[in-house]
């Protein structure tokens, strides 16, 4: 399965995350960009190498230890020897929420799934420091000091100029990570409810930090292994 990642506020997490529970699952994982990422830390090393090494980190090598997108060829290279491609297809600047910009997300046409990540550590604090690219947002909305709302994060997840910028025919999910208290996974089910009744849009929340929430349900991984996970 082709899946990217685009928003803020957890991306490369929750990927690194997925790949290593898929890969326990006996799947081939790799994990790329269609941007710039950090490359990954794999937490379970010796446990994927044990199992075959099914994990890979694939990109081309760019300033800062970073990694750019692979060629063209290389991501063809990619789909036909993984089972899973995971693809950080955003770059948020380590902001919890973001607007895309004009040239923004970096979605390929082979994506099967298209994941947005937001934190919930945005939820009540100004846009200029919490939002990424806050300017580009509609005129009625755009003030930095505006304490950001459940329903502004629901504007900006689920909008077409927003989480649903680029995705048109491709299946969409929101994951809303930083779940650290019980108020800010009250306030996720909040906003998960109402991106579902607007736009029919599904979702899950949780805390990467604490080890919560993988996408193994949005995938093609055996439901006999989950339950074991």
């Amino acid at each position: 399965m082709i899946i990217s990642a685009v928003g803020a506020g957890g991306k490369t997490t929750l990927l690194r995350k997925t790949a290593e529970r898929l890969s326990l699952c006996g799947e081939t994982v790799v994990l790329t960009t269609t941007t710039k990422i950090r490359k990954p830390e794999l937490s379970n090393i010796r446990e994927w190498e044990k199992n075959g090494g099914r994990i890979r980190v694939f990109g081309t090598p760019a300033e800062e230890g970073k990694l750019a997108a692979p060629s063209e060829q290389e991501f063809q290279v990619l789909f036909r020897h993984f089972r899973h491609v995971l693809i950080e297809a955003d770059g948020a600047k380590r902001f919890p929420l973001k607007v895309p910009a004009d040239r923004e997300p970096v979605i390929r046409k082979e994506t099967e799934l298209v994941v947005c990540v937001a934190g919930m550590s945005a939820l009540g604090r100004p846009l200029r420091e919490a939002c990424f690219r806050w300017e580009l947002l509609p005129e009625t909305l755009r003030d930095g000091g505006r304490i950001i709302t459940v329903e502004d994060m629901v504007l900006i997840l689920g909008s077409e100029w927003g989480g649903r910028k680029g995705t048109s025919g491709i299946p969409f999910r929101v994951f809303l990570n930083q779940c650290d208290t019980e108020k800010q996974r009250e306030s996720a089910m909040q906003i998960l409810e109402l991106l579902r009744v607007r736009w029919g849009v599904d979702g899950d929340c949780g805390a990467l930090q604490n080890g919560a929430a993988e996408l193994l349900h949005w995938t093609n991984c055996p439901k006999s292994v989950l339950k074991d996970i």
